[in-house]
């Protein structure tokens, strides 16, 4: 049975207002958002992914088709009513420096503590349960402003939490983040929407994370909108359409993307093992040498170890090299 469909659109057109009238960034989109997966938005930059997240977030209002949550039009929700029911995180760095980790997480409940912002016992429990789900709870009393990047979106994602809706839109969240950061922060958001049933949909250029994590990919080029598994948009080759004219191709046996290179000059390259082989070819490839057969090719390299390499050129006697930086060298 799938999961339950809690957003979605038919038809959809999403633009901005201009002196003109209207202006459609695109048209004729289709999609589903549902509980329990994280749904990562991918494309080029300026395709329209953040005017997609607004419009979904009613941040901006749609042009034209139906956008509909919980099996109403989005637009006949209140205000209170679509903050109860979407959160949203944005990349922009709020001047929250001087807030402290709970209080900035505390901000999630406006929805429901009304214009005085009294917490009760309760919100409090929610506040420190969300901020321990993220695992800050060491960071609880610290200003936003003492806290790195990483840290930060953390906060954010918990205030998001407190909030109780059951979908969370997220701009790039991992944008300003180191590697490990990137890596840490969509494992968080892939176990929230699987424990704890919320349909979290992002924008990110994160591709391998994207790839590894998501249940669904949202693929939004100027061509329109597609949607699917990622295992499906890679082996169907949607992905190639991420880059077209662009030289760069979608290598689906690595899940990485790779520059159209014509190689001028060849080689032959063995390995005792794929670890070796795999950085052995890149090696080679970055000097702008092409892997061939041994019979095409005049140079024949074979990596033995990290520190035993046998380099045979046509003509000279084969030698010994002790790294891939003499071996680069050499060739």
């Amino acid at each position: 049975m799938g999961k339950e469909i809690i957003l979605s659109a038919n038809d959809l057109c999403i633009g901005y207002p201009d002196k003109k009238g209207n202006t459609a960034v695109h048209e004729h989109l289709n999609f589903s958002l549902r509980k329990g997966e994280l749904c990562s938005l991918i494309g080029p930059n300026g395709v329209g992914k953040s005017t997609l997240l607004r419009t979904i977030s009613r941040l901006q209002p749609k042009l034209n088709g139906e956008l509909t949550l919980c099996g109403k039009e989005l637009e006949t929700f209140s205000t209170k009513e679509c903050s109860r029911k979407i959160s949203v995180v944005l990349t922009d760095k709020s001047p929250i420096g001087g807030l402290t980790v709970s209080e900035v997480v505390a901000l999630g409940r406006q929805p429901y503590t009304g214009f005085f912002g009294r917490l009760s016992e309760n919100d409090d429990a929610m506040i420190q349960s969300a901020i321990q789900s993220v695992g800050m709870a060491e960071k609880v009393n610290h200003h936003m402003a003492e806290l790195s990047d990483g840290e930060r979106q953390k906060a954010m994602i918990a205030k998001a939490l407190v909030q109780e809706s059951p979908i969370i839109l997220l701009d790039e969240p991992s944008a300003f983040l180191d590697a490990a950061s990137r890596i840490e922060v969509t494992q968080l958001l892939h176990d929230i929407a699987h424990t704890q049933g919320k349909a979290i949909l992002f924008s990110t250029h994160d591709l391998e994370q994207a790839l590894q994590l998501s249940d669904q990919l949202w693929l939004l080029t100027g061509n329109g909108l597609c949607c699917g598994a990622p295992e499906d948009l890679v082996l169907n080759h949607h992905l190639n359409s991420l880059f077209e004219g662009k030289n760069v191709f979608f290598d689906k046996n690595n899940g990485t993307f790779k520059h159209t290179t014509i190689y001028h000059k060849t080689a032959h390259l063995t390995a005792s093992n794929e670890l070796l082989l795999h950085w052995g070819l890149n090696a080679i490839n970055r000097l702008n040498i092409g892997q061939a057969s041994s019979e095409q090719a005049s140079t024949s390299i074979e990596i033995v170890s990290e520190t035993k390499i046998l380099l045979q050129k046509a003509g000279e006697e084969k030698k010994e090299l002790k790294s891939f930086q003499a071996l680069a060298e050499e060739l």
